[in-house]
Formats: C-alpha cells, sequence, structure tokens
C-alpha cells in the first residue's frame, strides 16, 4: 500500500473562499476514481496553522497511485488548486 499526504495553503493572491471552493472539489473523488483505496479529507478555515487543508489517500501500489495522478478528472482538480493554494506532497508505503 502507499499512502499520499497532501497539505494545502491558501495563496495570499486567493481569497479563503476561492481556496476552500477549489479544495471542496475534492469531496467524493474516491467515489468516482476506481484507483483510491481510502481517502480522508480536512478542511479547517478556523486553523492557526498556514496549511488550511490536508487530504490523506491510499492507493494499492505505487503505480495505482500515478494512474491517479495523472487521470483527468484528478488533473483538472489539482490544476484548480494550484491557482490558489501552495501545495505539499509525501508519497510513503505502509505495511498491508
Amino acid at each position: 500500500m502507499i499512502r499520499r499526504i497532501v497539505m494545502f495553503a491558501p495563496l495570499e493572491t486567493a481569497t479563503a473562499e476561492e481556496f476552500e471552493a477549489a479544495v471542496r472539489r475534492l469531496e467524493g473523488l474516491d467515489q468516482k476514481l476506481d484507483e483510491i483505496s481510502g481517502w480522508e479529507l480536512s478542511i479547517d478555515m478556523e486553523s492557526d496553522s498556514e496549511w488550511k487543508a490536508g487530504l490523506v489517500a491510499t492507493f494499492v501500489d505505487e503505480e495505482t497511485m500515478e494512474r491517479y495522478v495523472v487521470h483527468p478528472v484528478h488533473a483538472d482538480i489539482a490544476g484548480g488548486i494550484g491557482k490558489v493554494a501552495r501545495i505539499a506532497r509525501f508519497a510513503s508505503a505502509i505495511a498491508d
């Protein structure tokens, strides 16, 4: 299994509403893409941290994760988020 963790921080040029709307497009993506094995999205616009949203996604293997990354539905959403957020990504293997 592969765990992918993604953190989102609003850009100074984006409003809170623009940021939140872009990130919320990720909601339910696990129901649309078969590549996703597990999905947890958290948004906390009141957080004291600069990071206002986070995502933990799991995939059966690295190949499956790579198919998800380039999937047109994900790529469209990610492109929109990239216009309003700074993004940090981490991926690691986890025991089954």
